[in-house]
């Protein structure tokens, strides 16, 4: 019987508890796609609180070539928004669909 995170498509994460939980076991594991071998879509809401591993993992769901859509969504276009930003672009990290979305703009 196969695990059934095996079979996750689209993962939404928020700031609740089990989000967090769910993202500091994902990004421990030693390959990310182990855990979520079949992802298409990840959304992340209050991306702020995801920062720390973010793009190693959107990086290592890439290499598995499923991820088709990726959605961050920031409060505040500040330091950790351009941190991600700047990231994505310096480890040529890309995905067929990417928004990067910011609630409150200045």
């Amino acid at each position: 019987m196969p695990n059934f995170s095996n079979l996750l498509q689209t993962i939404i994460l928020n700031n609740s508890c089990a989000s967090v939980a769910f993202y500091e076991h994902w990004i421990g594991m030693i390959s990310p796609n182990i855990l979520t071998p079949s992802i298409e879509r990840l959304v992340i809401i209050e991306t702020e609180y995801y920062t720390y591993g973010i793009v190693y993992l959107i990086k290592h769901l890439t290499l598995g070539n499923t991820l088709q859509y990726l959605h961050l969504v920031f409060e505040y276009p500040d330091n950790k928004y351009m941190h991600i930003l700047v990231t994505l672009v310096e480890t040529q990290t890309s995905v067929r669909s990417m928004i990067l979305e910011v609630e409150n703009g200045m």
